[in-house]
């Protein structure tokens, strides 16, 4: 054991000792990221044509959403999935998806790796009564089975999937009008291959044939930190103890 006095303190060089010491004063931080993130400005806007619309780009090309109608509807699911700006002068925004009798967007993120996965967006409804509402939350398992090559789904049952009954947790349900509701840092589990977050809107009145509610979307973003790996916290380890290593040669020279 070699000691040296330096400033009037007594410095221990001890090599092991020196390499936790660097482990703890100068920890491997995680670093911030970003996951996803779509505030829907940069999709073609056509609110008039709702499948022109969807079709530039909400579940097209690298935009990450899948489409999808929860319960018994008419038509397609994709004729009630579009990207509008009807409401720009509540929302704040250039545009945002628009959903419509039973459907919803769908999102799939794999949070292995990460540590504090923080959800936000931005829900609105309109011209809703009571039993609508607009609902959003997360699956965790499979579902990539159900969409296809096309990217949308029709789970085609009387109340919703099963899933949603069963192991669907819920961040936000219900009707808010005005300026919306934002849900802020939501966090996410982390460590999941398969998360699927899904935004929907029921429409309670759907089956009498009335077709008027709306649900509104914005601004969705979620972000993480990555978590080092176990072999990058060994090799600084590794290179702390090398470091007090030739220290402690030079001081016993």
């Amino acid at each position: 054991m070699q000691y040296r006095e330096e400033f009037g303190v007594v410095a221990m060089i001890n090599p092991l000792k020196l390499s936790f010491i660097c482990i703890f004063l100068f920890p491997l931080s995680a670093q911030a990221t970003t996951l996803f993130s779509d505030n829907f400005n940069s999709y073609g806007s056509d609110s008039q044509s709702a499948s022109a619309s969807f079709q530039a780009g909400v579940t097209h090309g690298t935009s990450g959403w899948y489409g999808a109608r929860f319960q018994n509807g008419y038509g397609a699911a994709i004729n009630d999935l579009r990207i509008g700006c009807p409401l720009c002068f509540e929302f704040g925004d250039v545009q945002h998806a628009i959903l419509q009798d039973d459907v919803g967007l769908l999102l799939n993120i794999n949070t292995t790796g990460y540590s504090e996965v923080a959800l936000s967006f931005d829900w609105r409804t309109a011209l809703t009564v009571q039993g609508d509402a607009f609902f959003a939350g997360y699956y965790e398992g499979d579902l990539s089975s159900e969409f296809g090559s096309s990217n949308i789904a029709q789970f085609n049952s009387l109340h919703g999937p099963a899933w949603f009954f069963t192991d669907w947790t819920q961040i936000a349900a219900g009707r808010v009008g005005g300026g919306g509701a934002s849900v802020v840092d939501y966090y996410l589990p982390v460590g999941v291959e398969s998360l699927w977050l899904a935004f929907w809107f029921n429409d309670s009145r759907l089956g009498a044939g009335i077709e008027c509610a709306f649900g509104y979307l914005d601004d969705v973003h979620i972000r993480g930190n990555v978590v080092p790996e176990p072999a990058t916290a060994l090799l600084f380890g590794i290179g702390a103890l090398g470091a007090g290593m030739l220290r402690r040669r030079r001081f016993s020279n």
